[in-house]
């Protein structure tokens, strides 16, 4: 028989995303079905280890590898979604991108000025606002 789950307890998923950091820049996303940007990433498979599923998310999205850190930020992204999000550099930082066409439409750096000209979701604007107050960049 089935527990029921108390109506205030969270039930949903948890999005992975990685802030990918360079020169005072950050990479943002932009997925083909959607207007607004991103970060890159997406969720863990069952039994996966966190920053090794976030680490594949990555190359798998843009064609680039990744060294994942410590994650830095939690918030809701919606009702029913929980976000992680880890720093994270580039393990080649000349290696070009390659997107995945069913996924991706487009990744580009942004730096701390440009935050307000990006149609973004609230929750990852926030993370960037976040990131670069600590970050004064």
């Amino acid at each position: 028989m089935a527990q029921e789950i108390p109506e205030q307890l969270f039930v949903g998923q948890v999005a992975q995303k990685a802030l990918i950091e360079q020169d005072g820049k950050v990479l943002i996303s932009l997925d083909t079905n959607v207007e607004n940007w991103d970060l890159p990433g997406g969720r863990i498979h069952k039994g996966e280890d966190p920053k090794e599923a976030l680490a594949r998310e990555v190359k798998e999205e843009i064609g680039v590898d990744i060294i994942v850190g410590d994650p830095f930020y939690t918030d809701f992204a919606g009702l029913n979604r929980f976000l992680v999000v880890y720093h994270a550099t580039l393990a080649n930082p000349t290696q070009p991108f390659t997107l995945a066409a069913d996924e991706i439409k487009e990744v580009r750096w942004i730096r701390k000025n440009e935050l307000e000209t990006v149609p973004m979701w609230d929750a990852y604007k926030r993370t960037l606002e976040f990131f670069f107050k600590i970050s004064d960049k």
